[in-house]
């Protein structure tokens, strides 16, 4: 969980990236309280690519655990209107 956390925070989006598909592959109900915010705080990053990963992480989130994701529904929405179509 600590080096997911870590790759997230990174500079390059090619580890963010790694990251957050590696983490739709290994993630447990148990892992998401740590990691959700990390994902979140990404859906405003300026590379299509990233977001279009968070939007699939948190589906993946979804799938688990529908309630962590409850709150933050409006990212969802966010991700329906973004500018660039491969987020959606």
């Amino acid at each position: 969980v600590n080096q997911l956390q870590r790759d997230m925070d990174n500079s390059n989006i090619l580890v963010i990236c790694a990251a957050l598909t590696a983490l739709c592959k290994v993630v447990t109900a148990e892992m998401i309280p740590a990691l959700l915010q990390h994902v979140i705080k990404l859906m405003d990053h300026d590379q299509p690519i990233v977001r279009k990963k968070v939007v699939m992480a948190l589906m993946r989130f979804w799938q688990l655990m529908p309630e962590s994701v409850n709150d933050h529904i409006a990212l969802f929405r966010k991700a329906l209107c973004d500018k660039d179509p491969s987020v959606m």
